[in-house]
């Protein structure tokens, strides 16, 4: 297991040295084929020698094209299986084995009765160890064949474990598409569907070993650092929660950056599922600034209040005096704030609290009855110097991990420190090569502000006030440069925040050992197809390009009456409804052809005759038009 995990540390993780702005479909990491890695020797250069080099050449060649040579050795005769069943699915033929045990195996193709000479034996050699080819002949004189019977199920999932990974409850069409496209192999549907299981039971061991390593993790995060805080709860050595708080980025933090902290959690993508929870800053450029996270079983107010405690310590305060709280109104996530944070300014996302009032209520008078006071701009403090109205600093920071997520779980969380280590010190480097005065994006708002200035005038009280005001429409405002501050509450450092250095980890062969034993929680079932695309909130453009009626009231063209539409319309008669719903065929007259009029079929009494809705409306029907009337309304509609 610890060599797994140093090798999926070398398939690269996280990005997040560049700027980012919204969601990422990050690569998946690529999959090795090397021929190396099936556990036999690879053929010395110089095996042969005495002969042309144009001959050696030709050799070498048709050795390559080969695989196998007279005198190549293998560890024992189960890696030589495992070579001839990887060459018969790469040159697409079948190679049966004719002789099979402990100490010689044998293989020959399966059309030599109808002249194909390709033929191998291999069999211990004596004085040495070693599994040793005794005969081999190369030359195939048949042709490749999509049906090869030694690529199993098993072969499958050892094969293709990467991308079982990325996606553990892969269609079977797409498995089947893939190795066709890749191998040029057609597997049956059963062989793709157990492939599919047996590559979910590996997945779901190399998880469970994973856990079985965090202490070991946790005592490498320290021995890096002391001041790094790591916290691992467990309940009877099954594994609960998990925090982490590096010395860097608490430092970086509390010297540059905004008392402002996005809070918000995330769905991990493995067979355990579980949340991660996230403490996001914004630094003197209005960027993202991780502060620290943790691997939990569910959102509650329990989780979030032990989340919330460990985070307050690292900040060295207890009721949060000073701080801004940004939320998505998670479940228990307020009641927590509240509680840790007492005296803290707490804030949720306006984004989400339209989009749920909108799903619910849809009033302006039920979203006036909650408190306004935690979404509205106008009601905010100066104390986090931020406007911020989204939590956006979360979603951004979601969108960088998305590709890790679905990764075992120390392999998630390396991927998230290393790609934060980077991130520091590019943001060092950056703004280190530029020479300005303030930060680019605050530049730019800064240079915005110039031109909604025109038509200000300042006014000097002599000292460091100044009243401003603007002359079409006489707003006033005061500005006081002593306490940087301004009455109409738009407020106003970068390089304290990147200056401290996150340090790095050894392999997993060089972590402490530990007597704590870890035991990974139970496999989360979950019942149907799980969904992969994401949920959009009302009001959002969907990846159609429409716009989502979520929440919208629907209007019944036939009856007016709010709440249904003339799909499920039970006030008119059925054959206005078939009508409405099915096109039918029309017989005009020379009479009859006026472009807004058409000789519809007859609703009801075949043309002529008097309906009367349940809410007192009442319709005349005729066979070119109908007329809706009642005491209060006359609308006449043209069919």
């Amino acid at each position: 297991m610890l060599k797994k995990l140093a090798e999926s540390k070398v398939e690269g993780g996280l990005n997040l040295g560049d700027d980012f702005d919204g969601y990422s479909d990050l690569d998946s990491p690529s999959e090795s084929e090397d021929e190396d890695d099936v556990g036999y020797l690879v053929a010395p250069q110089h095996h042969k020698r005495g002969r042309g080099k144009q001959k050696q050449n030709d050799t070498e060649t048709e050795e390559r094209e080969a695989t196998f040579y007279v005198g190549q050795q293998f560890e024992n005769p189960k890696t030589f299986r495992k070579a001839i069943i990887d060459y018969s699915i790469d040159k697409g033929r079948n190679i049966p084995f004719s002789k099979n045990d402990s100490t010689r195996v044998c293989a020959e193709c399966e059309h030599k009765d109808k002249g194909c000479k390709w033929r191998i034996w291999a069999s211990w050699e004596r004085g040495r160890r070693s599994f040793t080819v005794k005969t081999f002949v190369s030359e195939h004189t048949c042709d490749r064949t999509p049906i090869i019977k030694k690529m199993t199920s098993h072969w499958i999932a050892e094969h293709y474990q990467n991308l079982f990974k990325v996606n553990p409850y892969m269609r079977v069409q797409d498995i089947q598409e893939t190795i066709w496209l890749e191998k040029g192999i057609r597997v049956s549907k059963d062989k793709a569907a157990r492939a599919r299981r047996r590559g979910q039971a590996i997945i779901v061991g190399e998880y469970k070993e994973q856990y079985a390593l965090l202490p070991r993790y946790a005592a490498e995060i320290l021995r890096s650092n002391p001041g790094n805080t790591v916290k691992l709860k467990l309940d009877a050595n099954v594994f609960d929660r998990l925090y982490l708080c590096f010395e860097a980025l608490r430092k970086g933090f509390l010297a540059g950056c905004r008392p402002f902290i996005s809070l918000d959690g995330c769905f991990l993508k493995g067979p355990f599922g579980g949340q991660l929870l996230v403490a996001v800053g914004r630094d003197g450029n209005n960027q993202m600034f991780p502060l620290a996270w943790a691997v939990c079983e569910v959102e509650s107010t329990d989780t979030w209040s032990w989340f919330l405690e460990l985070l307050a310590t690292d900040l060295g305060t207890s009721e949060g005096a000073g701080y801004t709280f940004m939320s998505d109104q998670q479940k228990g996530l307020l009641a927590a704030v509240s509680n840790v944070f007492s005296q803290a300014e707490s804030r949720v996302c306006a984004r989400h609290v339209y989009c749920n009032f909108r799903g619910v209520f849809g009033a302006a008078e039920d979203l006036l009855k909650r408190n306004y006071k935690k979404w509205c701009r106008a009601f905010y403090t100066p104390l986090s110097c931020c406007d911020s109205v989204d939590n956006n600093m979360s979603e951004v920071f979601n969108a960088y991990i998305l590709s890790a997520r679905h990764k075992p779980i120390i392999t998630m969380l390396e991927d998230i420190r290393e790609g934060l280590m980077e991130r520091l010190h590019k943001k060092r480097d950056f703004i280190g090569e530029k020479e300005i005065m303030l930060c680019p994006r605050i530049q730019i708002q800064l240079e915005k502000h110039k031109v909604w200035a025109r038509g200000w005038n300042a006014y000097w009280d002599g000292g460091f006030c100044y009243g401003v005001r603007e002359g079409a429409t006489q707003v006033k405002y005061v500005v006081d440069l002593n306490q940087h501050t301004c009455s109409c509450n738009a407020w106003q450092t970068y390089m304290k925040a990147y200056e401290f250095l996150l340090e790095p980890l050894n392999g997993p062969q060089e972590w402490p050992t530990s007597d704590s034993i870890v035991v990974a929680p139970k496999v989360k079932k979950v019942n149907g197809r799980p969904k992969t695309k994401r949920r959009y909130g009302v009001g959002e453009v969907t990846a159609s390009g429409k716009l989502k009626r979520t929440g919208c009231s629907m209007k019944c063209s036939l009856c007016g009456v709010i709440g249904h539409n003339k799909r499920g319309c039970k006030n008119a008669p059925k054959q206005q409804q078939h009508s409405n719903n099915h096109a039918t065929a029309e017989q005009t007259t020379p009479q009859q052809q006026h472009p807004r009029t058409s000789s519809a079929i007859p609703m009801h009494n075949r043309g002529v005759g008097i309906y009367t809705y349940p809410n007192g409306y009442q319709r005349i029907a005729t066979v070119s038009h109908s007329i809706y009337s009642n005491s209060f309304l006359h609308v006449t509609l043209l069919y």
